[in-house]
């Protein structure tokens, strides 16, 4: 989805069916709100009250299940993971940025979900001769949930905010074929957490226009 404000209008460019079915309801929403029957500024609030679903629990599995394909693929003559990085494996591993460090570019294709494991990232878009910073990322916040739903490039930026970033790194391939298959239940859990996480996105966007 991408949304551009002109002459006091929102308008939004779909890249995916799945995507126009959860802004329609999301629009529906807020144009029951705007209409009088609800409050618009308590509707947001309840929309963005959500946090996000994945548990650490959850994000133990992806890397158990990541360990053992790793283990597998070893086993038929490739190379080992660095067993002293808990997080390194074939389709996963843990990255240190510093302070203006770009992790993902726009216009990049988004082949990974990255998890932010400390400190903090900027989401910025270029436009024209203008960088915007579109949100601040805190720690457990994921970054690259669109790649799941849409072919398209990654919108904006994703960039350190400051020294000493640590992230997750894992390949949305293995998520979707590994992890997926193996786990069946694991695929409720990260849509339903990248659907609110979109919802979330969205709804903020919502929020700047009506006050600018």
């Amino acid at each position: 989805l991408m949304v551009a404000c002109k002459k006091k209008k929102m308008i939004f460019k779909f890249t995916s069916t799945r995507s126009k079915a959860l802004i329609a309801n999301i629009l529906e929403v807020l144009l029951t709100a705007k209409q009088g029957r609800k409050s618009i500024e308590e509707e947001m609030k309840n929309l963005m009250k959500y946090k996000p679903t994945l548990t650490d629990q959850d994000w133990a599995l992806l890397l158990d299940t990541a360990r053992q394909y790793s283990n597998e693929d070893s086993s038929d003559g490739e190379e080992d993971c660095d067993s002293q990085d808990t997080h390194r494996t074939k389709h996963t591993f843990e990255a240190a940025y510093s302070f203006g460090d770009v992790i993902v570019s726009q216009g990049q294709d988004i082949t990974r979900l990255i998890r932010i494991i400390s400190g903090s990232c900027v989401a910025a878009r270029k436009l024209d001769k203008e960088t915007r910073n579109l949100r601040v990322m805190g720690m457990d916040e994921s970054f690259g949930e669109s790649g799941f739903f849409s072919p398209e490039p990654s919108y904006c930026s994703l960039v350190a905010n400051e020294d000493n970033v640590r992230v997750l790194e894992v390949s949305r391939e293995f998520i979707q074929t590994n992890l997926f298959a193996q786990n069946p239940q694991s695929v409720v859990r990260f849509y339903d957490h990248f659907c609110q996480l979109m919802v979330q996105r969205i709804t903020t966007s919502f929020a700047s226009f009506g006050s600018s």
